[in-house]
């Protein structure tokens, strides 16, 4: 029997989300044992576990794939996810590829030393026509990854 403060911990307070993942949505429940003196000691831990996310990680990495590698619009995103039964607003997209990129960076910030890297090349490049708004890039040069696009209005107007 678990214990805590000397108590058995009979009790079980149930946990549930619905995580949509790129085959379906999938039910999680998580079954925690209490004391019925205590409140739970491991909710920090649950947390951890589900996250926030109500997303699978494989369903940020696409989105995150198309919206920084491929080059995809948020909105061309939005319609291959629903052909996949995956309703999410323009928002959660980009909300999800900013997510992506903080955690392609911190991994590859990670493993420079391992890929024997010192230091990698950016591309950044500013273009439009005159009078019009101008898309600014941040471009990895040697993997040819979107870091960052941003619309940018132009000073002309």
């Amino acid at each position: 029997m678990w214990k805590i403060a000397k108590k058995e911990l009979n009790g079980y307070n149930t946990h549930s989300r619905t995580i949509r993942t790129l085959s379906g949505p999938l039910d999680l429940r998580i079954h925690v044992r209490v004391c019925k003196d205590h409140k739970e000691s491991n909710r920090t831990a649950i947390n951890s576990l589900l996250g926030g996310s109500d997303f699978d990680p494989r369903v940020i990495i696409s989105i995150g794939i198309m919206r920084w590698l491929m080059d995809y619009q948020v909105s061309e995103i939005q319609i291959l996810m629903e052909s996949r039964g995956i309703r999410i607003s323009t928002g959660e997209i980009s909300n999800l590829s900013v997510e992506f990129l903080l955690r392609f960076y911190c991994i590859h910030i990670r493993h420079m030393k391992d890929l024997k890297l010192k230091e990698y090349i950016l591309h950044l490049d500013g273009t439009g026509e005159s009078g019009d708004e101008i898309v600014f890039m941040a471009k990895d040069g040697s993997k040819g990854i979107t870091l960052d696009a941003r619309i940018m209005p132009s000073e002309s107007r």
